[in-house]
């Protein structure tokens, strides 16, 4: 189904006389998803400074009390 619309937009796109103004348009809503890939990038990174910051003070993510003792679940998991 994806390579059906990207096949009929590229033949719209072909077929179809633009302008300076859909140029820019185009351009910018080809920005879009770089954008949300950058924005992706950096909340993985925060998420992963805010795991190590768990471990640093000795905290668990979860705790389970097994036969031989508690278990505790590391924000590295």
């Amino acid at each position: 189904n994806a390579r059906v619309g990207f096949a009929l937009l590229m033949l719209w796109a072909l077929t179809t006389p633009a302008t300076a103004p859909d140029w820019a348009a185009a351009s910018l809503l080809a920005l879009l998803p770089l954008a949300a890939v950058a924005l992706n990038r950096r909340q993985l990174r925060e998420q992963e400074a805010w795991r190590g910051a768990i471990d640093a003070q000795g905290l668990a993510m979860a705790e389970w009390q097994l036969p031989a003792g508690p278990h505790h679940a590391s924000a590295r998991w």
